[in-house]
């Protein structure tokens, strides 16, 4: 009995490792697409900015 609540342990903090690992990885990439958004909307602001003129 101990060891079945042995491997339920180490399974939930596996598990716990895994879920951390792939809300890390979906941060990175809203904040890779923001950044890029930015970006892309700053190089607008640009051109709009140099044919105004």
């Amino acid at each position: 009995m101990e060891e079945n609540q042995m491997l339920e342990k180490d399974f939930k903090e596996v598990f716990k490792d895994i879920k951390n690992e792939i809300l890390n990885a979906q941060y990175d990439i809203y904040k890779s697409a923001n950044i890029r958004t930015l970006a892309l909307y700053s190089y607008f602001g640009k051109i709009i900015d140099e044919n105004a003129k």
